[in-house]
């Protein structure tokens, strides 16, 4: 904003002035060198007419014609201070006069006369000079009340530019303080010398006083890019930055326009920098909110699943959304500036055009056609055009929205398919559908629904209370309830009851519905769906019954069951695996079953899960194996392991069965077989063995002494008899059961003979009938039951009698019975090793091992096996 600036003063005014005041001193001077000259000359004159006349007529008349004189001529002086000092002078003439003693002299009357005319002269001139003191006078008078009438007009444009000037000042002065704009203006030494309120507030409003301050100091975060624009303006440059960023002390951040502009001093040398700052932080803010508003709306326009365009009045594209790329192929931008028809066709066009000129035209078109574009296909379309005006009202383009309905024609097809097929389907499935106007108390129900609760067509009275009287009087209340519980929160509600049909027969129903509310929250109406799950419940009853009895099975079994999951992890126990581990089941549920491990089952276990898992090899999942376990206390047992998968759930089942005394017994049978063949070893060299030494040492006599040969022969073969019948005891209690089918039979029966001659108790064998046995393994392992069941006879029993038996009928029955005083029939952990070897030989064979009392004493052993493939025993 310019300002007038007022002009200064003529220099002819002002020349003139001081003229004026020149001559108005030469006057001045001059006329009272004239005056007070004068009156020197005059009292000069006056004082020799004075001392001439005293000297002729003494003293009296030299007073007179002296003061007289003296009074005239300081008359002709003009008075005043002219007078004053002619008569002052006069005095001091004539004290000197008197002093001198007079003047007796003629040159007092020569004085006199000089004096009078000096008078006359000065008179005259002092007239004539005043005549033109008064006429310059005037003159001056005039030129200065002229100039000085000019100096004041001067002086009164030059107040009033003043004013405009303070005024203009004070306008700049608020314009800058309220300008958007910041300015502060500095010297070269970068210190304060001006700055506006805007400055203060934006940059230092922590700062009282800035003037004479240095900037950096006020100022110290300046950035350097910053002191660099300051730099370059101090050297003369004129820098404007357009944006630019900082942080203020309390985080936010603030965009600035900026310029740094040099002022120069009277000699043209740089003095400093003036710098213009704009706070844009609002409009930055605006122009992202802007951006991010644009962002968003082209998202969403280009999410949307419709055409979305602008089109100018030139029917020209300048937008469109991503829809356009799926339908035509055509890039982003590809459209812009393309007309209609070269990007819809020309059928499209033509189809579209009456539309699109009713858009131009101002007014709304919407439509649904059927609209064949070039590169779409025909496509059934419900188009909408919306004119677009300018601020004048003048349609200047239309918005153009085209939402495609070929999906939406296929699939209300396929829902008209689809309602027919699901309506097909309840009717095959058995769902029926209810609908229940609660404020008319109407119940609708499908014939589906009716066939569920036993009812014709029709024959459902459509009321709720209706409904109520056909469910089960013990689930009546429950299902009230739910009814009621939905009309209260809105929410669908799902519920199974039962229901009597008209013949008595109850049948179970499992239903979802839901109650529709008013804004009010009060119930309008309710809709579900019924399905008949009475089979189901059926089934679930016997599942149920089956768990039950599965239970059943696994709390009573005697091997432990353990299931587990495929990280390893115990899921569930039976009560055999509390007994054989000494865990609870609280204890072991949820844990690792590597707990019931000793090392370095414990820490390999979960590597083979893993393992198995991964590459599905199996090493004992469906095998089984002999393992160790590990009870609570710590002590370890051999166990049999058997895992399987429970296939589809990643679940495994682990059988445990405790072969401690198993162990045992094998242990024993070594032992005893150990045994056994360290007594045949005894009884060859014994017998045999002592025989054949000295058959050896015989037949050495007989080679000596040939002569003695034939009794030496019949003691060799006498010796060689001993030998084989030693032998043959040695051989049949290595093969007891002689390899052949009725082998079994001759054993039991020399069983029954040499107990007979141990002659400890009668023993018979008593077989109505041949019974053959092919597998000689088991022949043996029947024979060593009867065996062993005579020997704990003889042994603990003290029988009188012994009677073995073997019979074949379904199946070959062993049966050895004593009347002797009897043995336990229950195993204990005291028992010998006779009673646990006929149980696993038993075990071995597949056979059933029993033993009972007699009636009225005595023990009966009974070893049952069944026949296989058709072939006997």
């Amino acid at each position: 904003m310019n300002h007038p600036v007022p002009e200064a003063a003529p220099h002819s005014v002002h020349h003139g002035l001081k003229a004026t005041e020149t001559c108005r001193g030469k006057v001045r001077m001059l006329d009272l060198v004239i005056r007070y000259g004068s009156a020197l000359v005059a009292v000069a004159a006056a004082s020799g007419l004075r001392w001439l006349l005293h000297g002729l007529f003494g003293e009296g008349l030299p007073y007179i014609t002296f003061y007289l004189p003296c009074a005239f001529v300081a008359m002709l002086a003009g008075g005043g201070p002219g007078g004053v000092a002619t008569i002052l002078c006069a005095v001091v003439v004539d004290v000197w006069i008197v002093a001198a003693d007079g003047i007796h002299t003629a040159a007092e009357v020569v004085g006199l006369g000089l004096f009078i005319s000096s008078g006359l002269v000065m008179s005259t001139m002092g007239t004539m000079l005043r005549r033109a003191r008064r006429r310059e006078k005037a003159e001056l008078e005039e030129q200065v009340a002229a100039r000085t009438s000019a100096l004041h007009q001067e002086m009164e444009r030059r107040q009033r530019a003043e004013a405009t000037l303070r005024e203009g000042e004070e306008r700049l002065r608020l314009f800058i303080n309220h300008a958007p704009a910041a300015l502060a203006m500095f010297d070269r030494q970068m210190r304060y010398l001006a700055v506006s309120q805007r400055w203060i507030t934006d940059y230092l409003p922590h700062v009282e006083s800035v003037l004479g301050r240095n900037h950096y100091e006020v100022f110290p975060e300046c950035p350097e890019r910053w002191r660099a624009a300051h730099r370059r303006g101090l050297a003369g440059e004129i820098v404007r930055v357009d944006e630019d960023t900082w942080e203020r002390p309390d985080g936010s951040l603030v965009w600035a326009r900026y310029e740094v502009r040099p002022w120069r001093a009277g000699d043209g040398t740089v003095g400093g920098i003036v710098i213009f700052t704009e706070d844009i932080t609002e409009r930055k803010r605006a122009e992202l909110g802007l951006r991010e508003s644009e962002d968003r709306l082209r998202l969403m326009a280009d999410a949307l699943p419709v055409l979305i365009a602008y089109v100018g009045a030139d029917r020209r594209y300048q937008f469109n959304n991503a829809g356009y790329e799926r339908w035509f192929g055509l890039p982003r931008d590809a459209c812009k500036g393309r007309h209609m028809r070269e990007v819809l066709g020309e059928p499209a066009y033509n189809t579209l055009q009456e539309h699109i000129e009713a858009a131009l035209a101002g007014q709304p078109s919407t439509f649904e056609a059927e609209v064949p574009y070039q590169t779409a296909g025909t496509r059934s379309v419900l188009a909408s055009y919306v004119p677009h005006r300018n601020a004048a009202g003048k349609v200047i383009g239309f918005f153009a929205l085209i939402v495609d309905l070929s999906e939406r024609k296929q699939a209300e097809e396929a829902l008209r398919a689809s309602e027919e097929r699901l309506r097909l389907a309840m009717e095959a499935a058995k769902i029926g559908a209810f609908d229940w106007d609660i404020q008319t108390g109407q119940n609708v129900w499908t014939p589906e629904l009716e066939a569920m609760h036993g009812l014709a067509p029709g024959e459902f009275g459509k009321t709720q209370p209706a409904w109520e009287q056909l469910v089960h009087p013990a689930d009546r209340a429950a299902a009230v309830a739910k009814v009621e519980e939905t009309q209260a929160t809105g929410q669908p509600v799902e519920h199974e009851w039962r229901v009597i049909w008209p013949d008595g027969s109850v049948h179970w129903i499992a239903g979802r519905f839901q109650a529709f509310r008013d804004a009010a929250g009060k119930p309008l109406r309710m809709t579900g769906m019924n399905i008949d799950i009475t089979e189901r419940k059926q089934a679930e009853e016997a599942l149920n019954d089956r768990e039950r009895r599965l239970s059943a099975i696994l709390n009573t079994a005697a091997d432990a069951i353990i299931t587990i999951s495929s990280q390893g992890v115990i899921l569930s126990v039976n009560p055999a695996t509390e007994r054989l581990f000494g865990y609870t089941t609280a204890e072991m549920v949820g844990q690792n079953i590597s707990m019931l491990m000793p090392s370095p089952y414990r820490e390999e276990h979960d590597h083979y899960l893993r393992r198995y898992l991964e590459t599905g090899e199996k090493h004992i999942i469906g095998i089984g194996r002999e393992v160790l376990g590990r009870c609570k206390d710590g002590r370890i047992f051999p166990v049999d392991l058997t895992v399987s998968e429970v296939r589809g759930d990643q679940l495994f089942t682990g059988i445990i069965r405790d072969i401690t005394q198993r162990k045992e017994l094998e242990r024993e049978v070594v032992e005893i077989a150990s045994l056994e063949q360290r007594r045949i070893g005894a009884d060859l060299h014994d017998t045999v063995g002592q025989e054949l030494t000295g058959l050896n040492l015989m037949a050495d006599a007989l080679r000596a002494d040939p002569a003695t040969g034939t009794e030496l022969i019949d003691r060799i073969t006498m010796g060689l008899r001993r030998c084989q019948k030693e032998l043959r005891i040695v051989l049949r209690g290595l093969l007891p059961v002689p390899v052949d089918a009725e082998g079994l039979m001759a054993a039991l029966a020399d069983l029954a003979d040499h107990t007979q001659q141990d002659g400890v108790a009668n023993c018979c064998f008593d077989c109505p009938e041949t019974v053959a046995v092919n597998d000689n393994l088991t022949a043996t392992h029947l024979y060593l039951i009867a065996k062993e069941a005579v020997h704990n006879s003889v042994k603990h029993a003290r029988p009188r009698n012994i009677r073995i038996s073997l019979n074949s009928n379904d199946c070959l029955l062993l049966r050895v019975q004593d009347d002797g005083i009897g043995i336990p029939v229950r195993p204990t952990d005291n028992q010998g090793v006779g009673l646990r070897i006929m149980r696993n030989r038993a075990a071995i064979i597949g056979a059933a091992l029993t033993i009972e009392s007699a009636q009225p004493t005595g023990t009966v052993v009974t070893c049952a096996l069944a026949r296989m493939n058709g072939d006997q025993a």
